[in-house]
């Protein structure tokens, strides 16, 4: 029999037998394999190894060799030994079904025989296996998320000593979804995204924002922030992160948050209409979008405001007169969370008018007028007054009364109060009351024409102006009088000779409530 029949230089097709020669003669050898149902032999061989090829792969062989005598008749006790064939590479590794932490690896079987599957994957300064696979798929679970692992799937044979060259294949498991996604800094048209790393790993951060018909997107983000500017004013834009894997090919899910840009400020507020009570403010819409209005009102110690205003005007009631009021309209996003710069302007109200506005002490020349404050507030007042053709006026009184002067004597005059704001651009409805000053006396009054029973009397016009005269004359216990006398003359009749009468004359106005004070001559009727 021969001696130590051995395999070496196994492939998944052929092996090399060596062994040694029998003790004694002998002058060939016989081989004879079978195996996988086939049986191959080899006849006359001279030396002691031989190169058997044509083999299938992962078969578990017998070869059998024996020594031979030159008549082909006697032979040796075969020496056997066996061995499987090296197992062919595993076809079509494939990972599907890829999570953050699981994989799912399908293979087609080798060409030629195997009698189970070994499994390694390395990733993460990690290692994994699974031995003994008899199935061509296999599940695997507890990965980190977004690794590059490389699957290894090798034929194995049952020996577990023939191993087929490894099939391999490099994936990424799925990023974990990024956390607690934060929007800062919001302004007209720039953010700032904010968000913490995931459970595991990732590559690069993809970013996508959404709004007002708009997309944008940035990728291959390193950091854990993000500015993004070029947005539209009050739009609610959606921001999405994903982490992505280097191959960019694996994200994770997005996570994604709402927020309103902060509204632009409105253009060209405007105040019209305004009365004692109420103004009406009028404004343009802010560049961008916006939601609604808000308006604010401050003055004289109160604050009103309305909310949810849609309409680029408004209509304000049950304001107080002659108050400077500050109106602010802001332009809001629909969550009111997100309020523009407020455009600010002042006003007055218009005053309420003056009350009970009274003239005494009334000369030839001057008045008093005093009057009652006005139902609400004033900085101060204005009085106008005319008569005569002439105009007089004061400004900036903040008494409530004044004493005219300069008058002309005789006048009906027309006096008018305003209570005026301290802007000097809103004034109330004018209170007026119209006076005459007392007419001035009138000047040389002579007694002409004496009889026994009539007198003319002549005299000069006042200085200023009247409207008639009243003429009244006493003496032996009777009185005389006669009115509304236009010309500067008159002829007493019916009076008793030899009396001594005392003849006054007055100047009156127009009212009969205005009269100089009387000019006085006494003369004797003759005899």
């Amino acid at each position: 029999m021969i001696r130590n029949l051995t395999v070496t230089n196994i492939t998944t097709s052929s092996v090399i037998l060596t062994w040694q020669e029998p003790v004694g003669n002998r002058s060939f050898f016989k081989l004879l394999w079978t195996g996988d149902k086939t049986i191959g032999n080899a006849s006359e061989i001279t030396n002691t190894s031989h190169h058997i090829t044509n083999l299938t792969a992962g078969v578990n062989y017998t070869f059998c060799v024996t020594a031979v005598t030159a008549d082909n008749l006697g032979e040796s006790e075969p020496f056997c030994i066996s061995k499987y064939t090296v197992p062919n590479m595993i076809r079509n590794l494939t990972v599907t079904n890829i999570t953050t932490s699981s994989v799912i690896l399908t293979w087609q079987e080798p060409v030629g025989n195997r009698s189970f599957f070994k499994l390694l994957w390395t990733g993460d300064k990690t290692i994994g296996n699974a031995s003994e696979i008899t199935n061509t798929s296999h599940h695997i679970t507890n990965l980190t998320a977004g690794v590059n692992y490389t699957f290894c799937v090798t034929a194995v044979t049952a020996d577990n000593l023939g191993e087929s060259e490894p099939f391999c294949i490099s994936k990424y498991t799925v990023p974990n979804m990024i956390r607690n996604l934060t929007v800062t800094n919001i302004t007209t048209s720039s953010v700032i995204l904010t968000w913490q790393e995931p459970v595991g790993n990732r590559s690069f951060f993809k970013l996508l924002w959404t709004g007002d018909k708009t997309i944008g997107n940035a990728s291959e983000i390193t950091n854990t922030s993000h500015h993004i500017t070029n947005l539209t004013a009050g739009v609610n834009y959606t921001f999405c992160v994903t982490a992505v894997t280097a191959d960019n090919l694996g994200e994770s899910e997005p996570f994604c948050i709402s927020k309103y840009t902060v509204p632009n400020m409105i253009r060209n507020l405007t105040v019209t209409n305004i009365t004692t009570s109420s103004v009406i403010l009028t404004w343009q819409e802010p560049v961008g979008n916006r939601s609604f209005f808000k308006l604010l009102w401050t003055g004289d110690k109160t604050i009103g405001n309305a909310s949810e205003i849609t309409n680029t005007s408004h209509h304000i009631t049950n304001l107080t007169a002659g108050v400077n009021y500050t109106f602010c309209v802001t332009a809001v996003t629909a969550d009111n969370l997100g309020e523009s710069e407020p455009f600010c302007i002042s006003k007055y109200t218009v005053p309420n008018m003056i009350r009970n506005l009274t003239v005494t002490n009334i000369t030839t020349s001057s008045v008093i007028l005093t009057w009652q404050e006005p139902v609400g507030n004033r900085s101060f007042f204005k009085l106008l007054w005319t008569g005569d053709k002439t105009i007089g006026n004061a400004s900036e009184i903040t008494n409530t009364s004044h004493h005219i002067t300069n008058l002309t004597a005789g006048v009906n005059y027309t006096f008018c109060v305003t209570a005026v704001t301290a802007d000097n651009l809103g004034e109330s409805e004018p209170f007026c009351i119209s006076k005459y000053t007392v007419p001035n006396m009138i000047r040389n009054l002579t007694v002409t024409n004496i009889t026994t029973s009539s007198v003319i009397l002549t005299w000069q016009e006042p200085v200023g102006n009247r409207s008639f005269f009243k003429l009244l004359w006493t003496g032996d216990k009777t009185i005389g009088n006669a009115s509304e006398i236009t010309n500067t003359s008159h002829h007493i009749t019916n009076l008793t000779a030899g009396v001594n009468y005392t003849f006054c004359v007055t100047a009156v106005t127009a009212d009969n409530l205005g009269e100089s004070e009387p000019f006085c001559i006494s003369k004797y009727t003759g005899r």
